[in-house]
């Protein structure tokens, strides 16, 4: 905060969910109670810097909610080609609150024929990230990488 820079978080959930099986959100509650005490009612308004990043964010709607209005913005990667668990979460969060990630070398993304692009995740599939995301919104490509261009340059260039 002292320095006006992004604060980027790299945690995961770690505890199964009993009923589902699903990943649970244990993590991003003990992260969320943290952070919440520091930044209170800070959603992002036009031309503000977010307060962070959730990298590789696989967090729930709620858990979204909360980290949006304390002015966080999420990253996602290669998992939103491997499976559809994600697709509401990305649908419920606006656009200026989202930036694409490879996650290299990790979680290598899938093409359109559901084969994984590479052994070793790099930059370069950048591309699959960005219209799996357009897809979900229901978005434009082009428009898509425009605004992801903004949302950059808004909270990591300054």
């Amino acid at each position: 905060k002292k320095y006006n820079k992004p604060l980027m978080i790299h945690g995961r959930p770690s505890v199964k969910n009993e009923l589902d099986n699903r990943d649970g959100v244990d993590a991003y509650e003990d992260m969320l109670f943290i952070l919440e005490k520091n930044y209170k009612n800070n959603t992002i308004k036009e031309n503000k810097k977010a307060n962070g990043n959730v990298h590789f964010f696989v967090g729930d709607r709620e858990i979204a909610r909360r980290f949006m209005n304390i002015g966080f913005t999420f990253s996602f990667g290669g998992v939103l080609t491997l499976t559809e668990e994600y697709n509401q979460v990305v649908k419920s969060i606006p656009v200026e609150y989202i930036h694409a990630e490879t996650d290299s070398p990790y979680v290598t993304p899938k093409d359109k024929a559901g084969v994984r692009v590479s052994k070793i995740n790099s930059s370069e599939n950048i591309e699959y990230i960005i219209n799996k995301i357009a897809e979900i919104k229901d978005l434009r490509v082009e428009d898509l990488k425009i605004k992801l261009e903004e949302n950059f340059k808004r909270d990591f260039i300054s």
